[in-house]
């Protein structure tokens, strides 16, 4: 079910912290806490998590922040939220930035590109709150991954027909070869360049 892939994100976020030394933490209370809002106020939305890549990052991490899709941007229950422990920190052209229980940031969008991901959400409940996801999901895994098993994304895959598993062969975490501590060599970089290429015609291709 899709709601492993969620329950392994959020023990990827606690476990990112405690490498660094940090306090055990995940985004996983204030996803519900926004979810219960945006339930008890019929609003209409949709997480958007089916890409996070993060090549861009030196150390493997989960993402920490929480991206939703909204038919309006006034469409979104403010008092609500802020009741909730939520923070406005700022407003954008089509999009407004939150803050929520935790330090979790928060954004809300209303770029038009997007409404389709409103038609076509999925609902899972998540510690008895339905959340409403974005898909299809595509997944992009390498099969060596020694810090998040891969045979986790492929039963995700499996069990659901809206997730889509590119298995990266001979990659480690990060999406390096494996045994490249650096990310620098020739088949990281060969990696780097077919998400590049896969991520540009999914969202080509979905929206």
């Amino acid at each position: 079910m899709v709601t492993r892939g969620l329950h392994t994100g959020f023990l990827l976020d606690q476990q990112w912290h405690v490498l660094r030394g940090e306090m055990e933490t995940s985004k996983r209370p204030a996803l519900i806490a926004l979810a219960q809002v945006l339930a008890d106020t019929a609003t209409s939305y949709a997480i958007i998590d089916g890409v996070a890549l993060q090549v861009h990052q030196e150390e493997p991490r989960t993402t920490l922040d929480i991206d939703l899709a909204v038919q309006d941007l006034d469409a979104i229950p403010r008092a609500e939220l802020q009741a909730a422990g939520f923070r406005l920190i700022g407003r954008f052209a089509h999009s407004e930035n939150w803050v929520g229980p935790e330090g979790v940031p928060v954004q809300f969008t209303d770029d038009p590109a997007l409404t389709p991901a409103l038609q076509r959400a999925l609902e899972i409940e998540v510690h008895g709150v339905r959340l409403h996801i974005t898909a299809p999901i595509m997944i992009i895994h390498g099969e060596e991954d020694s810090m998040a098993p891969f045979a986790v994304s492929k039963r995700i895959a499996t069990s659901n027909p809206h997730v889509r598993l590119v298995a990266l062969h001979n990659t480690d975490h990060g999406f390096v070869g494996v045994g490249d501590d650096e990310g620098t060599s020739n088949a990281s970089e060969a990696n780097k360049q077919l998400i590049y290429e896969l991520v540009s015609t999914f969202l080509q291709k979905e929206g």
